[in-house]
C-alpha cells in the first residue's frame, strides 16, 4: 500500500466533510468525537439530575413554609382560645372566687406567658388577664368590664377590631312583642313597663363618628333584632 492509498480515506473523509459539515465532524472525529459525545451525554444527563434535584428540594422547601405558616397560625388561635376563655371566665366571677380559683389562675398564668410575643387581640387579651392576675378587684372596675366586653366581642366577631361598643336593653310586652333596642344608661338603672314579661341584653358595635345622642335616638326607633354573641346575655328572639 503506497502513501496516496493511505491518505485516500482521510481526503475522503474530508471531502465528505465538506459536503455535509455535520458528517464531516462525526467521521473526521472518529473516537474522540465519540468520546465527546458520551461525556457531553454524561454531562447532560448530570445536569437533568441535578434540576430534579433542585426542583425536588424547593418542592419541599415551599410545602415546608407553607406548614410552618400553617401550624403557627392554628397555635395562635389555640393561645388567643384560651385567653378568651380565661377571661370570660374572670369577667363573670366575682373577686373572692377568683381569688380561690387555683386551676383559673394556674391557666390564665401560662396563657399570659405563651402569649408573650404575640400582638392584636390576643396582646390586648393578655393584658387584661395580667390586670386580673395583679388584682383580682379589678373585675368590678366599670372601665375594665368594658374593655374586656370589647375584647371578648370582638374575639366573637360582633364588632370589628379596635371598635367599640354599646349595651343595650329591650322588653318583651305583656302581648308578647318586643321593644326596640334602647341604649343602656351608663347608671345601669332601665326604664320599662312594669308589665314588662321579660328583658334581654345585648353587645353591639358603636357607630363609628357618630354622637351620643344620635346612636340613642337610632337605638330608639330602631325594631332590628340584632345578632349576640355566644358570651353575652341571652338569645334574641326575633
Amino acid at each position: 500500500m503506497n502513501a496516496d492509498a493511505v491518505r485516500a480515506p482521510e481526503r475522503y473523509i474530508g471531502r465528505a466533510g465538506q459536503k455535509d459539515p455535520r458528517r464531516g465532524k462525526c467521521l473526521a472525529g472518529g473516537l474522540v468525537a465519540g468520546g465527546s459525545q458520551v461525556g457531553a451525554e454524561r454531562r447532560l444527563h448530570l445536569r437533568h439530575s441535578n434540576a430534579a434535584v433542585c426542583i425536588e428540594v424547593l418542592t419541599f422547601a415551599v410545602l415546608r413554609t407553607v406548614l410552618s405558616e400553617t401550624n403557627l397560625a392554628e397555635t395562635r388561635k389555640d393561645r388567643l382560645d384560651v385567653l378568651t376563655d380565661m377571661l370570660a371566665h374572670a369577667r363573670i366571677f366575682v373577686p373572692n372566687d377568683l381569688a380561690l380559683d387555683t386551676e383559673w389562675r394556674s391557666k390564665a398564668h401560662s396563657a399570659v406567658e405563651a402569649a408573650v410575643s404575640e400582638g392584636g387581640l390576643a396582646a390586648e387579651v393578655r393584658d387584661l388577664l395580667k390586670e386580673v392576675l395583679a388584682d383580682v378587684e379589678i373585675v368590678e372596675d366599670a372601665s375594665f368590664k368594658r374593655r374586656a366586653d370589647r375584647a371578648l366581642a370582638e374575639y366573637d366577631g360582633v364588632v370589628q377590631p379596635g371598635q367599640d361598643i354599646v349595651y343595650e336593653y329591650r322588653w318583651q310586652e305583656a302581648d308578647g312583642t318586643w321593644s326596640s333596642w334602647r341604649r343602656t344608661p351608663d347608671t345601669g338603672e332601665l326604664e320599662y313597663p312594669n308589665e314588662a314579661r321579660e328583658i334581654q341584653h345585648r353587645i353591639t358595635a358603636a357607630m363609628p363618628g357618630c354622637p351620643l345622642a344620635r346612636i340613642r335616638a337610632l337605638a330608639r326607633s330602631s325594631g332590628r333584632a340584632g345578632t349576640t354573641s355566644r358570651r353575652f346575655g341571652k338569645k334574641v328572639v326575633t
